[in-house]
């Protein structure tokens, strides 16, 4: 099933698209990434860090060859480029996924289950490694990141022992759908309202239309509600405030889970089920993209079947 990635902050391993594709890629002592991704659309993320331990740099037309470059960054001077290829596994428009898996003395790179390439490390402080970079033309469909088969990630690594709030996805999010919602789509949001919140919303969005707010308040008048509603060309309709319970606690971590289904939108927090909100645009293909937005803390977005 697809699993579509954010306009602006993905991780570590991806589908490819596009005439130009760079990715920098820095890892971990034995941490293994998988990376899938399809269609076309740029990503970018910027980071703190200045060197690059390892970049990985597919090119699709380079004076009329195709080549990935691989070279590490130090203190602003670039190394020396290895560009042996056995093959070069990459289609303008074309799924892959791309595996890296690190050991001590390098990076081992397979593409499709194939192995390509491995890396030799230049950067041997492996445990100072911080980040990992996607950048240029290609959509991202998921990242996996796994640590002695113990750790197992969406999102960035920082280190073996903790996040910073930088890893996350950024906020306000927006998660682009090219082809809408379909019956049975499963919406999974993870993440945690910060600790001053006062609320948050998920909105499922037909162009500048919101087919489903989900609003989440923490003390509207001294009460905790959430708060469902549709608008349609500027006009907000009634409300729906109902709850068997208030789901979220601030500081602390939930997981929402939304089903589409043909009559509307089945929504469960944390394995629990909580509220069904019958459709009120029913055009669910020209669904165009999900935004998230406001005091929350986004750590992971799926969508599939």
């Amino acid at each position: 099933s697809p699993v579509y990635r954010p306009i602006f902050s993905p991780t570590t391993l991806w589908y490819v698209y596009g005439p130009c594709l760079s990715l920098t890629i820095l890892l971990y002592y034995q941490t293994q990434i998988t990376i899938q991704s399809d269609t076309s659309q740029i990503k970018r993320l910027n980071w703190f860090s200045d060197d690059i331990a390892f970049h990985f740099n597919p090119r699709f037309n380079e004076d009329g060859k195709q080549v990935i470059v691989r070279t590490t960054r130090i203190r602003d001077v670039w190394g020396p480029e290895e560009r042996e290829l056995p093959f070069f596994p990459f289609s303008p428009g074309k799924p892959f996924e791309v595996s890296v898996v690190n050991s001590q003395s390098c990076s081992a790179l397979e593409v499709n289950n194939e192995y390509l390439l491995h890396y030799s490390h230049r950067i041997k402080e492996l445990h100072q490694i911080t980040h990992i970079q996607i950048r240029q033309n290609v959509v991202l469909k998921h990242v996996h990141i796994e640590q002695n088969s113990s750790f197992h990630f969406q999102l960035f690594i920082l280190s073996p022992a903790f996040f910073l709030e930088s890893c996350f996805l950024r906020v306000p999010y927006v998660q682009v759908l090219p082809e809408g919602l379909k019956d049975q789509t499963q919406i999974t949001i993870s993440g945690e309202p910060k600790p001053n919140a006062e609320k948050f919303a998920i909105d499922i969005c037909k162009g500048d239309n919101i087919a489903f707010h989900f609003n989440p308040r923490f003390n509207e008048d001294g009460n905790q509600v959430i708060v469902r509603t549709t608008r349609i060309e500027g006009v907000w309709g009634p409300e729906e405030r109902e709850l068997p319970f208030f789901p979220f606690s601030p500081g602390k971590p939930f997981e929402v889970s939304i089903l589409c289904t043909s009559s509307g939108y089945r929504v469960e927090v944390n394995n629990e089920y909580l509220l069904h909100y019958s459709h009120r645009i029913k055009e669910l293909h020209q669904i165009t993209h999900i935004q998230i937005r406001q005091n929350v803390v986004l750590k992971h977005v799926h969508i599939g079947m």
